[in-house]
């Protein structure tokens, strides 16, 4: 095989980008802008050593599964990977990778329980960040840092497009939009948070040099459900949104969430599933995984601000909720005191250190939730679950990659997989929540 070679070849699956997965001559080439299923002519435009990628040149016979994108700026914007791609057809392969992963990463052979997905899949997410240049408002383009217009995002939180109108409206003209080559101009990013239940919109301003905002605040604290406007300062080089030092301009800068009937007041640093709808789905999925009884000692690890021990707390004997960011812990237990829930503890700190820390006082959990970042779980914090052995452990999770790696590590341990099943949060991209149960061998 060469470079700019074409083949005829059959689309067999997807990557977690995205990109559609074909085999010539015993090779794994990758293609992007592809629908698991078609038909297409490629050419080969690079070579590695154990795959190749291509480009489409023809697409000879499209796919069953394909389906009109109903956003004009797709596949051009990189928010969103499966938008041409029927949304069973999303949930299928999505159901079917979270198998292929497992088994062939953790060595977990089991049915997997059928995907959680949405009713509605649209203007699902409860926060976006746009990025602005001195003209422009929008998401980056696939693969580069140049923007792509966003005027009717497909996911996007409801009435975020007037707020980007009014933003875009300003630029150049009231407020300077930041130039990334120079790390100059006053407006760098607009983040906007929605709580869905009260209908409540958020608005940060992240700027990078001294700006006058007020004529843009005037006309964006005017749309009716804007609850709070806020000034984030970011004078960093790099990708990071956010800098330390925030603001409120406008409102008392929080927005409310309820989940399970407790209220939680969302700021632009605390972490809160992007999918509203789903998360309700998901949590309710946690709490039957676990089946308490009403006396269980309940650790809830990677806890952010608390919000599933929160949710479960009413069912257990006590939490405690453990995470290393301060700000977290300090909404949470503001969030359970506001919300009268007396069974809950925070602790500030490495998961592992704690666990190891409370075991040495003798301290043993019934049952363990985790919720990692992508990268799973750490390798000591595995060592100290081991130690400690809780009759069940429950792992979130947003990376079947990790999981699987995590897993074969439990199960080569102390512990047996029960229950599988994936929620999907992300509807029209490539991520796959999934909820694991295990359970203590028996000796």
């Amino acid at each position: 095989m060469n470079t700019n070679q074409r083949y005829q070849v059959t689309i067999e699956d997807l990557g977690e980008g995205g990109e559609g997965i074909c085999r010539v001559d015993s090779l794994t080439v990758f293609v992007p802008d592809v629908v698991l299923g078609d038909q297409v002519e490629i050419e080969i435009i690079q070579l590695k050593k154990n795959y190749a990628i291509g480009r489409v040149t023809r697409l000879i016979e499209s796919s069953p599964l394909r389906t009109a994108s109903p956003c004009p700026d797709f596949p051009e914007c990189g928010g969103c990977q499966l938008l041409d791609m029927a949304y069973s057809a999303q949930l299928n392969w999505k159901q079917q990778h979270l198998a292929q992963v497992l088994q062939r990463i953790g060595g977990i052979e089991m049915a997997i329980e059928p995907i959680i997905g949405m009713d509605s899949p649209w203007h699902y997410r409860n926060k976006m960040t746009y990025p602005l240049n001195q003209s422009q408002v929008g998401l980056y383009r696939r693969g580069s840092h140049d923007i792509v217009e966003i005027r009717d995002c497909q996911v996007h939180p409801p009435g975020v497009g007037k707020i980007l109108e009014i933003v875009r409206d300003h630029l150049g003209r009231t407020v300077e939009g930041y130039n990334e080559k120079t790390h100059r101009g006053g407006l760098r990013h607009v983040m906007v948070r929605h709580a869905a239940d009260r209908n409540q919109l958020m608005i940060v301003l992240v700027t990078c040099d001294t700006t006058d905002l007020t004529p843009l605040i005037s006309e964006l604290s005017a749309i009716t459900n804007v609850r709070t406007i806020l000034e984030n300062k970011n004078r960093t080089r790099g990708n990071r949104i956010l800098g330390h030092e925030t603001t409120t301009l406008y409102g008392d800068g929080v927005i409310e969430e309820v989940l399970g009937g407790d209220v939680f007041a969302i700021d632009p640093h605390s972490f809160y599933q992007v999918n509203t709808v789903q998360l309700k789905k998901l949590y309710h999925l946690v709490r039957e995984f676990a089946d308490l009884s009403g006396d269980e000692l309940l650790y809830d690890i990677y806890a952010g601000m608390g919000t599933i021990g929160t949710y479960l707390s009413r069912d257990c004997r006590q939490v405690v909720s453990i995470e290393v960011v301060p700000q977290a812990i300090d909404a949470g237990i503001k969030a359970a005191k506001e919300n009268q829930v007396g069974n809950i503890d925070f602790i500030l700190g490495q998961a592992e250190t704690i666990i190891d820390q409370l075991n040495q006082q003798g301290q043993k959990p019934d049952i363990v939730v985790v919720d990692p970042p992508r990268k799973g779980l750490d390798q000591q914090l595995i060592e100290s679950l081991l130690e400690i052995r809780p009759e069940k452990i429950i792992y979130v999770s947003c990376k079947p990659s990790t999981l699987a790696r995590d897993l074969k590590l439990l199960t080569a341990g102390e512990y047996i997989v029960q229950r599988i099943r994936p929620v999907d949060l992300f509807p029209h991209t490539t991520h796959v929540e999934t909820v694991c149960l295990m359970s203590k061998k028996e000796k």
